[in-house]
């Protein structure tokens, strides 16, 4: 997921920077969610540490992005995959200055709404506010185990595109076909670029 997503904003950063978004990898969710219970506790949470990563995060000066965009400042809209329970990936659609968060769940029977909101607990919970939260509805529904991550990634895409209307009609042979894609492409900007390889 990491590669796919830092594949993703290499590609599309410059287009969505401009529109105030941005394509996060899942350490920064994963970050908020190991430090979730302590923030909990603590009761001056305005004051809590997140630590060094999610500072650099939310201030721009993440030094694995090489983004110097502030979330809230210059940036409205994240992007990030999130892992639920070890076994499912889902992708974030996350409205900074609506409060609202979008799960995009390419199999919605894996997790049930208790166990989903339990997840979403340190996501939607930020310091004092509160963000809401909901499924998205009518996109691709996968029947078969191991393509969640793909297709997390891929709504995550699309929806930054615009092609909201377009995740209604993924098929299994689309979902073969970009978890290939995905693959060379990776391959391609990583291995295959002389200049990654040379950093």
């Amino acid at each position: 997921m990491h590669v796919i997503m830092n594949m993703l904003w290499r590609r599309r950063g410059i287009y969505l920077q401009k529109e105030r978004m941005v394509i996060l990898d899942q350490y920064f969710i994963k970050t908020i969610q190991s430090n979730w219970s302590a923030f909990n506790a603590d009761n001056d949470k305005l004051q809590f540490e997140w630590g060094k990563n999610v500072a650099q995060y939310v201030t721009g000066k993440s030094k694995g992005h090489k983004m110097k965009l502030g979330l809230g400042r210059d940036v409205d809209t994240v992007y990030t995959p999130m892992n639920w329970g070890g076994d499912h990936w889902v992708g974030l659609y996350i409205k900074l200055t609506e409060g609202n968060v979008t799960v995009f769940d390419s199999y919605v029977p894996h997790t049930e709404i208790e166990v989903a909101e339990g997840h979403m607990c340190s996501v939607v919970k930020e310091g004092l506010r509160i963000y809401s939260w909901s499924r998205a509805e009518g996109i691709y529904y996968n029947k078969r185990g191991g393509d969640c991550g793909p297709c997390a990634a891929k709504f995550i895409e699309m929806h930054a595109a615009g092609l909201t209307e377009e995740m209604s009609r993924i098929t299994d042979k689309d979902v073969d076909r970009f978890r290939e894609q995905y693959a060379m492409d990776c391959y391609e900007e990583f291995v295959g670029d002389a200049k990654v390889n040379n950093e």
